[in-house]
């Protein structure tokens, strides 16, 4: 399923905010870097962004099985150089160092990574942070063999499998570095529960919308612009002890937000909702996107 083909599947229109759940959606951005006019929304009671329709599953997983690589690897195979050339890049280096800044240079277990791809990040964590054993999350097959032939990143195609893995007691970081905009259901990959009965922790990395400054920063693959108010009351409202919190920009990635957190103590209270926060007018982006449709070869 090309980019195209995949957008007349985005046919479910998105009545509630899936992070807070309210009805206070209001249109804020059409446009993306696609040039495909999509239509983006934004939540006034949490800060949340999204898209103003999403895919079936169906669809969805049809494209990352078939289409999603070619938005970056020009419909090959990735090589062994792209792969270490991307190793060295801030996203799993940089998780470690803020792991380690707000968790103690103990280690851990087990260090579970939920959308491993080809095992770069995972690889690249695990120069900053102690891990006995790395396990990656990654449904694709091909990815999965290229990270485990070429960097020793074990896989399982899902959290199932992974949990299974895991001994109780165990000290485990579950980290979702840019992954969580990518998903139709929030809730389910990231609940605590899952965890329980371990010493868990939680590390997650997404664009921060309260950042965006143009069209190229809507991709069609992300449907949630997270802010910090909305990525707090997310993890907040799953039962997570927000631990540290801060946007920072990793290398050759878009301005992120990252957290650190761990399940909440039984009968600790919920925090208080945060106050929104503001996303971006855009007025200038649009008009941008707008001109940039009228010249010759840049439509």
């Amino acid at each position: 399923m090309s980019i195209a083909a995949l957008h007349t599947h985005y046919d479910q229109p998105v009545r509630h905010c899936p992070v807070c759940g309210s009805e206070a959606l209001q249109a804020w951005f059409h446009g993306d870097r696609h040039r495909l006019g999509l239509r983006h929304l934004r939540c006034t009671a949490c800060g949340h962004g999204l898209q103003a329709r999403f895919p079936s599953p169906q669809a969805l997983n049809a494209f990352y099985e078939r289409d999603y690589r070619r938005l970056y690897k020009k419909g090959g195979a990735v090589s062994l150089d792209e792969i270490l050339t991307q190793q060295k890049f801030e996203r799993g280096f940089g998780a470690g160092r803020f792991v380690a800044a707000h968790a103690g240079d103990a280690g851990f277990d087990v260090h579970v990574d939920f959308g491993a791809s080809d095992g770069f990040a995972a690889a690249g964590f695990s120069r900053s942070v102690r891990a006995r054993r790395t396990l990656g999350v990654e449904p694709d097959a091909l990815s999965a063999t290229l990270g485990r032939e070429y960097l020793g990143v074990e896989t399982v195609p899902d959290l199932a499998g992974a949990r299974a893995e895991l001994p109780a007691g165990a000290r485990v970081l579950l980290t979702m570095n840019q992954v969580v905009e990518h998903l139709l259901d929030l809730r389910g990959p990231l609940d605590p529960g899952r965890l329980h009965g371990l010493d868990a922790w939680l590390y997650v990395e997404v664009p921060d919308a309260a950042r965006y400054r143009r069209a190229r920063d809507f991709h069609i693959a992300h449907l949630h612009h997270f802010s910090a108010s909305s990525l707090r009351h997310l993890l907040e409202g799953l039962g997570w002890e927000l631990l540290a919190l801060d946007s920072y920009r990793p290398l050759r990635q878009p301005l992120s937000l990252r957290a650190l957190a761990r399940p909440r103590a039984a009968g600790q209270p919920l925090p208080a909702a945060p106050a929104p926060t503001p996303l971006p007018p855009l007025r200038h982006a649009r008009i941008k996107y707008l001109l940039r449709g009228l010249l010759p070869g840049r439509a």
